[in-house]
């Protein structure tokens, strides 16, 4: 498609919108809230889906068996505690 072409169609484009819609559209303040807090959620929407693409999807926190939360440090048995006491 050449340019002149292309400067046509858009042209044509705009008339048709300029058509259906009139000479002009009014917005209150309202409406630009509304409009711009619509726009932003779904920003936000798409970019948590498409965030895991980036780095590869990964289930779990990849920190191991002995995180700290629920079990005893390496090394430690019952026994050594038993004798602690």
């Amino acid at each position: 498609m050449k340019m002149t072409q292309l400067k046509e169609r858009v042209e044509d484009l705009r008339e048709m919108i300029v058509q259906h819609m009139g000479d002009e559209v009014t917005f209150t303040k309202l409406d630009f809230y509304l409009l711009g807090t619509v726009l932003f959620l779904a920003g936000v929407c798409i970019g948590f889906l498409t965030a895991p693409w980036t780095h590869g999807v990964s289930i779990g926190s990849h920190n191991g068996c002995y995180n700290g939360n629920n079990s005893q440090p390496t090394g430690v048995s019952e026994e050594a505690e038993d004798e602690d006491e």
